[in-house]
């Protein structure tokens, strides 16, 4: 293979296919569904008006399956809020004017949300069953809805490019209730996880600067959506239980307190 490499995922590895193009290779234990269901939302996504990649389609390397998709000249916004005169307020803003913009695309068909995360919670094998019966029920009493969710929106996934912001991996995106993308990205903030070559001191440094931008990108989305302060606590907790399986060990415990808190406190 004579591809630059210039990414590792949990799903594929990506490189650059040519000037203007990348190719995501996938891992041989990604199924064959996994793979047209990332092309079929690349597509429909696309044509919705907001900065994507182009889907560029699909191939096969080296006995392995591939996408290629629109190469983004940028840089990441997570590397721009670390730049010496970052203006965290204003990255934040445009981080949750862009959020909120996605959230105004409705009734897009991709799966209910709500379907994709009680599917996952009732296979978790990281809680206890009286728990995870708790969490499903839960769910189900919170308000379905009918916007975009991209489903894990945070800095590393925009970019920065002389056009805009573009906003990448949309595999997991779904139809549901924007708060409950909301409290996923707010989860993000509150992850200490960090390569094991980070110093301490730059470590400590990297997490309050996230703490800080989490905090500002919820007052400003509060700000949009006509609120003080965002009613996404019940929804922190269903995503807490959705997203704990894949999560670093170091924030499995701190996905694990704010489920059981909740249901020690109610």
């Amino acid at each position: 293979m004579e591809y630059e490499r210039i990414g590792l995922g949990a799903t594929a590895d990506v490189y650059r296919y040519d000037e203007k193009n990348i190719i995501k290779i996938f891992h041989e234990n990604i199924s064959e569904a996994e793979i047209d269901k990332e092309c079929e939302i690349n597509q429909i996504i696309q044509n919705l008006g907001i900065n994507v990649p182009q889907y560029g389609g699909r191939m096969v390397v080296e006995g392995r399956q591939a996408i290629i998709m629109e190469y983004i000249e940028g840089t990441s916004l997570f590397h721009k809020m670390f730049e010496p005169e970052a203006d965290l307020a204003q990255l934040a803003t445009d981080f949750a004017r862009l959020h909120y913009a996605i959230h105004k695309c409705k009734n897009i068909p991709l799966e209910s949300d709500k379907t994709r995360l009680e599917r996952h919670i009732a296979h978790s094998d990281e809680l206890e069953p009286y728990i995870a019966d708790k969490v499903l029920r839960l769910l189900d009493s919170l308000p379905d809805g009918d916007s975009l969710c991209h489903n894990d929106f945070h800095p590393d996934n925009i970019i920065v490019s002389e056009k805009g912001l573009y906003v990448i991996d949309w595999c997991d995106s779904s139809c549901g209730n924007p708060l409950a993308d909301v409290a996923r990205t707010s989860l993000v903030f509150d992850c200490i996880a960090l390569p094991e070559d980070v110093p301490q001191d730059m470590r400590i440094a990297i997490n309050t600067a996230r703490k800080y931008f989490g905090t500002l990108y919820e007052a400003a989305y509060a700000n949009l959506f006509g609120v003080d302060t965002l009613p996404i606590k019940q929804w922190k907790v269903v995503e807490a239980a959705h997203r704990i399986h894949c999560e670093a060990k170091e924030n499995k415990p701190i996905f694990k307190k704010i489920i059981y808190d909740y249901f020690d406190t109610i």
